[in-house]
C-alpha cells in the first residue's frame, strides 16, 4: 500500500529529528567536535529547504528558507564589525557617515562583555547611511549591504563549514547560550604587548540546534497545510547525473 501524504510527512521530520538527537546527545560537547556538530547544522538547514525551494539557486534557497522558517529575528540585522572593516578598508569618501555610523554604534561595547547580535542595526538605518548613486547604493570593495545581514553571513558559514571543513573567524565561544553574539579578542605581539582588536561574531551550537528545530517545526507545518510530499521534491534517480 502506498504511503500517505502524512506519513511520508512523518518519515521526513524523523530524519532531521535524528539529526538534532545525533548533534546534541550523541556526539559530545568539546571544542575538538564543534566543526563536526554545525557541519551536520549547516547541512541540515540546507537540506530542509529542498522541499519548499527546490528551484532556487543554492544562496538564494538557504537565505530564503532561514528568513522564511528559523524565526531568526536578528536574521536581516547588519554586522556592526564587518560594517565597521569594511567601511574602513574602502576609504571611500562618500563611506565616511557610514563608519562614523559604525564606530558610534560600536563604542559602548564593552570588551569581556558578550554583545549579542541583537544589538547590531537594521538593515534599514544602515542603508539610511550607505553611500548611493543615482539613488541606488553603490557597492563598496564589490561588497552590497545586504552582503553584511547576518543571513547573509550564516550563508558564509555554512560554505566554510561544508566546503572548507572550517569556522570563520575565530573560535571563542565563551558562553554556554542559545543566541549568536560577539566576543572580544586581542592579539599580542612576541613582546607581550597587546596589538590588533577585534570583535569575533559567535553562532554557536546551541543557536544552530535552535534555529534547525524551530525551521523543522515550522517547514513540517507548512508541508501539512499543502499537503505535499516532501521526498517528491529530490531526484531517487539510481544515477548520479541530472540529465539520467
Amino acid at each position: 500500500m502506498p504511503e500517505s501524504v502524512s506519513g511520508s510527512i512523518d518519515r521526513f521530520i524523523r530524519v532531521f529529528e535524528g539529526v538534532i538527537s545525533v548533534v546534541t546527545e550523541e556526539i559530545p560537547d568539546s571544542r575538538v567536535s564543534g566543526v563536526h556538530r554545525k557541519v551536520l547544522l549547516a547541512a541540515m538547514l540546507d537540506a530542509m529547504s529542498f522541499p519548499l525551494f527546490r528551484r532556487s539557486r543554492n544562496r538564494d534557497r538557504f537565505i530564503s528558507f532561514v528568513l522564511t522558517y528559523a524565526g531568526w529575528e536578528s536574521a536581516e540585522r547588519v554586522s556592526l564589525p564587518h560594517l565597521a572593516q569594511l567601511s574602513r578598508l574602502a576609504g571611500h569618501s562618500m563611506s565616511a557617515s557610514l563608519r562614523s555610523f559604525a564606530i558610534s554604534r560600536m563604542s559602548g561595547w564593552i570588551p569581556g562583555e558578550r554583545i549579542p547580535v541583537a544589538r547590531d542595526p537594521s538593515f534599514d538605518e544602515v542603508v539610511s547611511h550607505w553611500p548611493v548613486e543615482n539613488g541606488t547604493p553603490i557597492r563598496l570593495m564589490g561588497v552590497a549591504p545586504e552582503s553584511l545581514r547576518h543571513v547573509n553571513l550564516l550563508y558564509a558559514y555554512r560554505n566554510a563549514l561544508v566546503h572548507e571543513f572550517r569556522q570563520l573567524g575565530h573560535d571563542l565561544e565563551m558562553w554556554d547560550t542559545d543566541d549568536a553574539y560577539y566576543t572580544h579578542l586581542t592579539r599580542y605581539s612576541d613582546l607581550d604587548e597587546p596589538g590588533e582588536q577585534s570583535w569575533q561574531l559567535q553562532y554557536p551550537v546551541r543557536f544552530l540546534v535552535g534555529l534547525c528545530r524551530t525551521a523543522l517545526a515550522n517547514l513540517e507545518t507548512q508541508l501539512r497545510t499543502q499537503e505535499t510530499n516532501p521526498f517528491d521534491q529530490y531526484d531517487w534517480s539510481s544515477y548520479w547525473l541530472p540529465p539520467l
